[in-house]
């Protein structure tokens, strides 16, 4: 009696609402990276979210938008990324990783676009006016070199979100393939 088998094969292609892209530490003993003063977990983390998923410094931060772009608190509830794809922003250096949109805001991320941090720098000037200049300068930085987006995970974006260059490529081809086998049938 012939048998027959079939294999379903259910494909989650990446990038399907776009990816943020992210530098991050390529060493726990990066001197910037030791000067913040994290965990040892935390710090393994901000140097291989691929494995460990994407968290925030600090989730249970007060800080707001404004004071997380200024540069004020280093650990907030936030991660700074781009929407630059797939460069990201020159300004910093590291190894870059991409985060999946989809994937993230599925995991129950919530995003902050350049649009909404631009407008949260205005409310910030209008509440500080003697920080007017240093808004401008940080808005133009988020708007025009970093094309900002800000990342708020609940409580992470979870690994498979979370893409190097290498291992999107390999990703990609391996879902163009299986899409290409399927067709051929």
């Amino acid at each position: 009696m012939p048998a027959r088998v079939f294999v379903l094969v259910v494909v989650d292609e990446p990038g399907k609402d776009g990816f943020l892209v992210r530098r991050s530490y390529t060493t726990i003993h990066d001197p910037y990276l030791q000067a913040l003063r994290l965990r040892p977990l935390d710090a393994m983390r901000e140097v291989h979210p691929e494995k460990y998923g994407l968290w925030p410094r600090g989730p249970g931060s007060n800080a707001s938008i404004a004071e997380h772009v200024m540069g004020y608190d280093k650990l907030t509830s936030y991660i700074s990324t781009s929407s630059d794809f797939p460069g990201g922003a020159d300004r910093f250096r590291g190894k870059v990783i991409f985060v999946d949109i989809a994937k993230a805001k599925r995991a129950g991320a919530k995003l902050v676009t350049t649009q909404e941090i631009k407008l949260e720098l205005d409310r910030y000037a209008a509440q500080y006016p003697h920080l007017k200049n240093r808004i401008v300068r940080i808005k133009s930085y988020a708007e025009g070199l970093d094309k900002e987006v800000l990342v708020k995970p609940n409580p992470m974006v979870p690994p498979s979100g979370i893409y190097t260059e290498r291992g999107l490529a390999v990703t990609c081809g391996a879902t163009i393939w299986m899409r290409d086998a399927r067709q051929t049938r």
